[in-house]
């Protein structure tokens, strides 16, 4: 039962360094454009970062007042954003 564990261990840790770490929040498309051709598989982890990030980044707004053009223009370029992606 140890051999597989560390089977297992050692065939993970060759799988992640295959791979390619790309960190962003805007523009997706223009970070990843290189590699896009080259892989087979894109991972787009922690969606709830990414939205979190469009909520603050760049912005000074007050979260108990806000008004809600200002959420629905955020929730816009989320949008717009994926789409893009």
């Amino acid at each position: 039962m140890m051999k597989c564990k560390i089977e297992l261990k050692d065939i993970l840790k060759e799988e992640v360094t295959l791979g390619k770490t790309i960190e962003g929040f805007k523009n997706l498309i223009s970070l990843v454009k290189n590699d896009i051709d080259s892989t087979d598989v894109i991972l787009f982890d922690c969606i709830t970062n990414f939205v979190s990030n469009f909520m603050i980044m760049d912005r000074d707004i007050d979260w108990d007042k806000v008004d809600l053009s200002v959420v629905q223009e955020i929730e816009d370029q989320i949008e717009e954003e994926m789409s893009n992606f």
